[in-house]
């Protein structure tokens, strides 16, 4: 005879009360025709004893704390909006852990850590805690009160919105809700990313969040999130895992091995954040539904869909970065929250992203750890690529691979470059570095490498086209700034190595003869090589024979610096003369950066007394102090050389960037400088100087479609004026007659538009 429900959870109260610990999940298992009806029945006992456990909590006052308004509740406690008594005008937010809770020993100890530790966080991304302890034996949080909307609701304001602007991309209506401008994807992976850094402050602490949703973030501003955590998500929209009502989130948002119960780490928070990045993009849930165990479930089982296909505008970048971050496999995903921040800024500053699209090994583990039936339709499509032998083993070393064509490379064997290259694209198609050597052995580098989008391979492009042009200083500079990308990467070295024993046999070749170019270039060759102390006896030399050799007296001022001896390197550069000065000044802030602004400003100031407006002089000045965060000062550089010159356009462009905002969505210490200078912001300046821009270039160069995208980013606005101008100048004679200008004015117009 079949036992009624209300038979068995009596059972299941009895079981428990005489002591045995046993789950709901493994108790309504036991009776598989009926454990759903037997789940959802012991989920309601739960829910009615957090309410009969809660009515311990206080309504009124809570010790020094006078209880204004219940803002939420859960199985975790009570949320209040209270004052206290010593500041009964500010308002904080109170949370008090439930009866139930308190008893839990583990839930308990946990709170107490987690208070601890986020008391010691300062982060203006992360809600403030004011103060924690115990009173009447029920812990308490009290945290800064944060006044704003939360996520959730600019979210629904979003959706509302979006049905009113029909074929308006899904970003732009949040856009809209948040009041900016700003395109879209920009505003979305901007304020994901300025979330990820808090998330990123609390993982630092020792604390995962474990509850990332639209609800516990609130807006200070249209760009300001601050992370709260409240811990009492509606009844509706939680479940405990384990029996004793600790909530470990919720299903909506909670990474694969979170809803399994399994041991979560930094990469838990990272899922979470990219369902929201998700849903922020296209204003629908990666996970549908409303019945919680359903949605469990799918969390537990299921990839999310493709974010495309709801909105196939979305950038491939930002849908590589969706897709790392929300990748089923944790080992799949960013390591830490931090990185996934990086990436996003990256987008958003128009750089390059780290994340690439799964390869082939990546897709085959997710579909062996996901079970599907597509498993076979998979192994098919390996056996077509020739790779199915890899299948009965581990997948490769791609660093033991990169090494192998790497001294392949450095003894002369293209054949094993090339075949060990091939080994790394048939994991990774897009695999920069395998591009990269694939084309190295072949020939055929910017064909090769044409499509990636890699600082280190962009850096030993240059160092080989300076390296063929014997432009020797030049590929040693891009070959070091490639091996402090890389420090632990053989391939950099490999090409450095090779570039210098090229200019020790030009060296040799030259040796010996007297004339002043000669000793010029033997000069140049000892300095690529750092033979400080020969480069400067053979420079001496060589201006000595020919006082108006510029290049000669330049080298001559590189070797001093290189030896410590400043003030000779001064005295050189007097010597040589202002182009002398100016060509010294710019290779020692190329290759020296902020560590030489101080002594590059010392050659310039000379040159500057002669002509305060040297267009020059002036821009390096600003560079100067623009690698130091002085940016006011390096805005009175560009200004007054723009002043002097309104139509250089170098000089517009280093003061329209510092108007915009400079580096200040990758760089805190930027950020940091316009929060506090808000008279060195100015968008509509910036706006009128890249416009000013677009008209003198004309689709000259490839500039005009950087002016383009840095207009996109400072509003319609700006998009609006933009378009106007480059459609009058498409509109002209000379412009039509000229394809090339052409396309480029259309790429900038497109750029635009998209």
């Amino acid at each position: 005879m079949t036992e009624s429900v209300e038979d068995l959870v009596a059972e299941y109260i009895e079981l428990r009360e005489s002591g045995e610990v046993i789950r709901p999940e493994e108790f309504a298992n036991r009776y598989p025709a009926q454990s759903k009806k037997i789940l959802a029945a012991l989920h309601e006992v739960q829910k009615a004893e957090h309410l009969l456990l809660d009515r311990n909590l206080p309504s009124e006052r809570f010790g020094p704390y006078r209880l204004i308004e219940l803002i939420g509740s859960g199985g975790m406690g009570r949320v209040y909006c209270a004052a206290h008594d010593e500041r009964p005008e500010e308002k904080i937010a109170l949370k008090l852990l439930s009866a139930l809770m308190a008893g839990n020993e583990q839930a308990r100890s946990r709170f107490g850590r987690e208070a601890r530790s986020l008391g010691r966080l300062v982060h203006p991304g992360v809600v403030k805690v004011l103060g924690h302890g115990l009173i009447e034996d029920i812990p308490y949080l009290a945290m800064e009160w944060i006044q704003g909307q939360t996520l959730a609701q600019v979210l629904d304001d979003a959706r509302a919105g979006s049905h009113e602007e029909e074929g308006q991309a899904p970003s732009q209506a949040l856009a809209g809700a948040l009041g900016l401008e700003l395109p879209g994807y920009y505003c979305v992976a901007d304020l994901v990313a300025r979330l990820a850094r808090a998330v990123a402050a609390v993982h630092s602490s020792g604390v995962l969040h474990r509850d990332i949703k639209p609800g516990n973030v609130i807006l200070r501003g249209p760009c300001d999130p601050i992370l709260v955590d409240f811990g009492l998500a509606a009844s509706d929209e939680t479940i405990s895992l384990t029996g004793t009502g600790d909530l470990l989130g919720t299903p909506r948002y909670m990474a694969p091995e979170q809803a399994r119960g399994e041991t979560m780490d930094a990469r838990t928070d990272v899922h979470a954040l990219g369902l929201l990045l998700y849903e922020l993009l296209t204003l629908k849930s990666p996970r549908p539904g409303n019945e919680a165990m359903g949605v469990l479930h799918a969390a537990m089982n299921q990839a999310i869909p493709e974010a495309r296909g709801t909105d196939p505008r979305i950038p491939t970048p930002l849908d590589r970065i969706v897709h790392r971050a929300c990748a089923f496999r944790p080992a799949a995903r960013y390591g830490t929250a931090a990185e996934l921040a990086l990436d996003l800024e990256a987008f958003v500053t128009q750089s390059t992203v780290a994340a690439r699209s799964f390869n082939v090994w990546e897709r085959l583990q997710d579909a062996w750890v996901l079970r599907r039936k597509t498993l076979l339709t998979a192994v098919a499509g390996l056996l077509l690529l020739g790779i199915l032998p890899f299948l009965r083993e581990k997948p490769p070393d791609l660093d033991q691979l990169i090494e192998r064509a790497t001294l392949a490379f450095a003894a002369d064997d293209l054949a094993s470059t090339a075949a060990n290259a091939q080994q790394i694209l048939t994991y990774d198609p897009e695999h920069s570095l395998g591009l990269f050597l694939r084309g190295l052995a072949s020939g055929n580098l910017v064909e090769a490498v044409k499509a990636t989008e890699s600082p280190l391979v962009d850096f030993l492009m240059q160092g080989l086209v300076h390296s063929d042009g014997k432009v020797w200083p030049q590929a040693i500079i891009a070959f070091e700034k490639a091996q402090d990308l890389e420090p632990g990467l053989d391939l950099p070295r490999v090409l450095l190595e090779r570039t210098r024993r090229e200019m020790a046999e030009q060296a040799a070749s030259i040796s010996g003869i007297e004339t002043a170019p000669a000793l010029t270039e033997l000069g140049e060759l000892y300095n690529g090589m750092e033979k400080w102390v020969d480069a400067e006896q053979v420079l001496r030399r060589a201006v000595e024979l020919d006082p108006d050799l510029r290049l000669a007296w330049r080298e001559l001022c590189v070797s001093q610096y290189f030896q410590g001896r400043f003030d000779g390197a001064l005295q050189s550069a007097s010597r040589g003369g202002r182009k002398v000065g100016l060509s010294y000044a710019n290779t020692i802030l190329l290759r020296e950066k902020h560590l030489a602004s101080e002594h590059v400003r010392a050659v310039l100031e000379p040159i500057l007394q002669a002509d305060p407006t040297d267009d020059q002089a002036c821009l390096m000045m600003g560079y100067t102090y623009d690698h130091e965060h002085r940016l006011d000062l390096a805005r009175g550089c560009y200004e007054r050389a723009a002043n002097a010159h309104p139509h250089n356009q170098v000089i517009l462009e280093a003061l329209a960037y510092l108007r915009a905002g400079g580096k200040s969505a990758t760089c805190e210490e930027c950020a940091a400088w316009y929060r506090d200078h808000s008279v060195d912001l100015d968008y509509a300046e910036a706006q009128r100087l890249y416009i000013r821009l677009i008209q003198l270039n004309r689709g000259n160069s490839n500039r005009i479609y950087t002016f383009a995208v840095a207009l996109k980013r400072l509003g319609s606005e700006a998009i609006s004026a933009a378009q106007d101008v480059i459609q009058s100048l498409l509109n002209e004679e000379d412009v039509l007659a000229d394809h090339v200008r052409k396309n480029r004015l259309l790429k900038a117009l497109d750029s635009l538009e998209n």
